[in-house]
C-alpha cells in the first residue's frame, strides 16, 4: 500500500492512469466515506515498503515525486460515532408482484395442466412461465386461460393452450386477487373476468393466489367494489333487486360499471368477454355477515350470473412484501 503524507492528511493512492479512477479503486476495498477535492499543483513525496512488482497498480520505486490535482480524503469517525447502515429502499408494488409471480412459476412442474389467471400479476406469471419454457427447464405444460386477454398473451408467449372441455380437472391454477381476507376468501374480477376465473379455478385441484401485501384486508369489500356479472336484459331491474338485498347496509350502493366510448362520445356499459354487464357493489366498511349466506342470496336474484366473492377456493396465497420477503398463507 502506498502512503502519502501531505498537508496533515493521510492519502491512500496508487499509480492509476487517471485520478478519477482512484475513487473507483478505493471504494470497494476500504468501504469508507470519502470526498474528492481539487487543489493547486503541489509536489508530494511517496514512500512504499518494498512494493511488489507483480501488482500493476503499485510502483516498484521506493521514493519519487509526483504532482497531483486530485486527492482522496478518507473521512472516518471512531467506531462508536459511525452512523448505522442505511436500510435498503422498500420494493415497489410492481416489484412485489414480480417477486410473487417468480415464486409461483417455480412451483410449476413439467406436464402440469394449468389454469392461467387474468390481471397484472397473472400476466407477470405467464411471462415467467414463458421464460422457463424457452430455457428448457419446463416442458409439456398446457394452460386454460381465464379471459380473452390471457388467451392472446399466452399465444404471444408460446404457452400451449387447451380448454375445460378437454381437461375438466386441472392440476393447478395461478391467479392474482383484488382482496384477500384472513380466511383466504377473495374478491376477484374487478377487471371483469370473474365468471371464467371462477369456472377455471373451481376446476383445479390446487389454486395458488399471488398478491402483494396491499391486497390483504380484514374484511372483503373494504378497498373497492364487489363485482357482479349480470345479463344485459333488465340490468336496471337487477340493480334494484341487489339494492333491496342490502337495504339495511349503511353506505351501500350498487352501480353499473361503464367505460368511455370515444366513437359515441359518452359512457357506455362495460362488457365482459361473455357480452354481459358488471354491477359494482359498494360497501362503506366492507361486507358484514356470513359470506356464504350473502353469496347464495346474490346468486338467487334472477339476472345475476356470478359474483366476485371466492369463498374457500384458494389453497394457498403467496404474498410478496415491501422488504423483499415472501410469505405463504395456507388454507386451514
Amino acid at each position: 500500500m502506498l502512503i502519502l503524507e501531505c498537508s496533515s492528511y493521510i492519502f491512500y493512492s496508487a499509480t492509476i492512469p487517471k485520478p478519477q479512477r482512484i475513487k473507483r479503486f478505493l471504494a470497494p476495498i476500504y468501504s469508507l466515506p470519502f470526498s474528492t477535492s481539487l487543489s493547486s499543483p503541489s509536489p508530494c513525496s511517496f514512500t512504499t515498503p518494498a512494493a511488489s512488482s507483480s501488482s500493476p497498480l503499485l510502483s516498484s520505486h521506493s521514493h519519487f515525486s509526483i504532482t497531483m490535482r486530485t486527492s482522496i480524503h478518507l473521512q472516518t469517525s471512531p467506531p462508536h460515532l459511525l452512523s448505522p447502515p442505511v436500510a435498503s429502499p422498500s420494493l415497489t408494488q410492481d416489484s412485489q408482484k414480480l417477486l410473487c409471480a417468480q415464486h409461483a412459476a417455480s412451483l410449476v412442474k413439467p406436464s402440469t395442466i394449468l389454469g392461467l389467471g387474468t390481471g397484472s400479476t397473472a400476466s407477470l406469471f405467464l411471462e415467467q412461465l414463458s421464460d422457463l419454457l424457452s430455457a428448457g427447464s419446463l416442458h409439456s405444460i398446457v394452460g386454460v386461460p381465464t379471459s380473452l386477454k390471457t388467451d392472446a398473451l399466452a399465444k404471444t408467449l408460446n404457452i400451449p393452450l387447451t380448454d375445460l372441455g378437454s381437461h375438466p380437472v386441472l392440476d393447478l391454477s395461478v391467479d392474482g386477487a383484488d382482496e384477500v381476507d384472513q380466511e383466504l376468501n377473495l374478491v376477484k374480477g374487478r377487471g371483469g373476468s370473474l365468471l371464467r376465473e371462477k369456472m377455471v379455478e373451481g376446476a383445479s385441484r390446487e389454486f395458488v393466489v399471488i398478491v402483494d401485501e396491499t391486497k390483504l384486508v380484514p374484511r372483503l369489500g373494504t378497498t373497492g367494489p364487489i363485482p357482479v356479472e349480470v345479463i344485459p336484459f333488465g340490468w336496471d331491474y337487477t340493480i334494484m333487486k341487489l339494492k333491496e338485498l342490502f337495504k339495511g347496509e349503511i353506505g351501500f350502493d350498487a352501480k353499473l360499471r361503464t367505460v368511455w366510448d370515444a366513437k359515441e362520445g359518452k359512457e357506455v356499459p362495460f362488457k365482459t368477454d361473455n357480452e354481459n354487464y358488471i354491477v359494482n357493489l359498494l360497501f362503506e366498511k366492507g361486507i358484514s355477515g356470513d359470506l356464504r349466506i350473502i353469496s347464495d342470496e346474490i346468486l338467487r336474484i334472477t339476472g345475476v350470473i356470478e359474483h366476485g366473492i371466492f369463498i374457500g377456493m384458494a389453497t394457498s396465497v403467496i404474498v410478496a412484501k415491501k422488504d423483499g420477503k415472501i410469505e405463504i398463507l395456507n388454507k386451514k
